[in-house]
């Protein structure tokens, strides 16, 4: 049969092109019990924060890693209304590194924000790293909040700087990050708040200056604006199939790139964790952002185990789970 017509996109054009800058996010979601089971509400409100506080001229990209249909359908609900600009979704959860390879790959933009899926950002954080960037030639990295734990490896070219590079900037030590925020870092990430202040007591933060622009040695990988060119140089070649870790190898592959990774000295991004405690939930009110969990319609894409197929077993196994989980919080705890 002969062909019939000819393509409607021919000769025609995107009326938009990409942003210098590609805001993403990696999300998962897999059920709403146990570990996850604020999850939702959590993805809702930093998504929220970063289409809010996003310049609407930066395209806003999310990768979703196999999520339960409670999260995609609400992804594709963003997508539709312009939220967000670009959706990618798998079947499965490829890890962490893997999507930032492939995002980085598939990202249009010059420079790529990436952040957890339990970020909150503030207003003007994309314009404060950017900052730092102009400032900052041989800046690699840079985060919303400078955490001291980031500080503590991958210092090489950081060193380098404070040796050889003092006609370039001005260095300054002391104790520039309030406990306030190492306490809040503590909190999200499960840590021991006064052990770790112990731990930390003796140690001094690294300023650097240029061009009246202020940052801080160190950078987070949860949250970062990077070039595409240094992150495409410093991710791991080979696929490995982990779904966690390797982000620490990625700082220290900028590092021995000669890449400073940096901090803003004033907090533009918050890590949450998996609880929202009343701390954030006031900074989500004040921002006006979604709250409101999703209903625990759906418990993840693949069913492969036998006793799926008895009936009545997958609500036992979720009770089960959750009051596992539940239990053995209480313990650690």
């Amino acid at each position: 049969m002969a062909r019939i017509g000819i393509n409607p996109a021919r000769d025609k054009h995107a009326h938009r092109p990409p942003s210098r800058v590609t805001v993403s996010m990696i999300t998962y979601l897999p059920h709403q019990l146990g570990y996850f089971a604020d999850k939702f509400e959590i993805i809702r409100a930093a998504l929220g924060s970063m289409i809010a506080n996003t310049e609407p001229e930066n395209d806003i990209l999310v990768f979703d890693n196999g999520s339960s249909a409670a999260l995609t359908d609400y992804l594709n609900l963003l997508l539709e209304e312009g939220s967000i600009r670009y959706l990618v979704l798998t079947d499965e959860n490829i890890g962490k590194i893997a999507a930032l390879r492939m995002l980085t790959g598939m990202a249009p933009g010059d420079y790529i924000a990436c952040a957890d899926d339990d970020i909150l950002f503030y207003p003007g954080w994309l314009p404060a790293h950017m900052r730092i960037f102009e400032a900052f030639p041989q800046a690699g990295m840079v985060s919303g909040v400078p955490v001291r734990n980031a500080a503590t490896y991958a210092l090489d070219a950081l060193h380098a700087v404070e040796t050889s590079g003092r006609n370039r900037y001005r260095l300054k030590r002391g104790r520039f990050i309030p406990d306030e925020w190492e306490i809040d870092w503590c909190i999200s990430t499960g840590r021991d708040p006064q052990q770790h202040l112990q731990a930390q007591a003796g140690r001094e933060d690294l300023q650097l200056e240029a061009s009246e622009v202020r940052a801080l040695a160190g950078a987070n990988h949860f949250q970062f604006l990077a070039s595409k060119q240094s992150l495409l140089k410093a991710l791991p070649k080979e696929w490995s199939g982990r779904l966690m870790g390797e982000m620490v190898e990625m700082d220290e592959n900028l590092d021995r790139l000669g890449y400073l990774r940096l901090s803003t000295t004033d907090r533009y991004t918050r890590h949450i964790g998996n609880v929202l405690t009343q701390t954030i939930r006031e900074d989500i009110q004040r921002m006006n952002l979604p709250v409101a969990p999703a209903p625990h319609t759906n418990y993840g894409r693949r069913k492969k185990h036998w006793l799926h197929n008895v009936r009545g077993s997958g609500r036992v196994l979720r009770w089960l789970y959750d009051r596992l989980f539940r239990i053995i919080n209480e313990i650690g705890d």
